[in-house]
């Protein structure tokens, strides 16, 4: 076994891309209970709490919206799986507001962030990370906005 194939507890990890080589710069910052479903599609509950703008990956003039999510657990056993997640937005995100618990499927899949560039006064470390892409069947499962409406409907009839 190679050493660029190993993980951070110095075995192969399934499904672990061999993408890092052996830089030591690679500083691994994997969130542990998401990386045990790596490469696989699960059903996450996470509540949206706010959204930003960040200059686009590809543009940078461009800016692209970007949305928080916190306390991101498995939808089907409730466990904590990190405490919070940066999506790019998109249109199956439209209309969500702050304090939505929503549900959505995603693939988990592993990453390499950091700045890649030639230029030495900017640093950004090389890290290996974990994300949950292609989110779909979106649902919004509680809104605390509905919630305010239906005791003021409550209240005044």
């Amino acid at each position: 076994m190679q050493k660029s194939e190993m993980g951070t507890s110095g075995i192969r990890e399934p499904g672990m891309p061999a993408i890092l080589g052996d830089d030591q710069r690679v500083k691994r910052a994997v969130r542990e209970p998401l990386a045990k479903h790596a490469g696989q599609r699960i059903r996450i509950r996470a509540t949206f709490e706010r959204s930003s703008v960040k200059r686009g990956q590809h543009n940078y003039d461009t800016m692209e919206q970007t949305l928080l999510f916190r306390n991101i657990c498995h939808a089907g056993t409730g466990e904590l799986l990190t405490e919070h997640l940066w999506f790019t937005a998109g249109s199956w995100s439209k209309g969500m507001l702050g304090g939505d618990i929503v549900e959505f499927e995603g693939r988990v899949t592993r990453y390499v962030k950091g700045y890649f560039g030639r230029r030495p006064e900017i640093y950004a470390p090389i890290a290996e990370d974990i994300r949950i892409e292609r989110p779909t069947k979106v649902k919004v499962i509680h809104s605390p906005i509905n919630e305010r409406i239906e005791r003021l409907e409550r209240g005044s009839t």
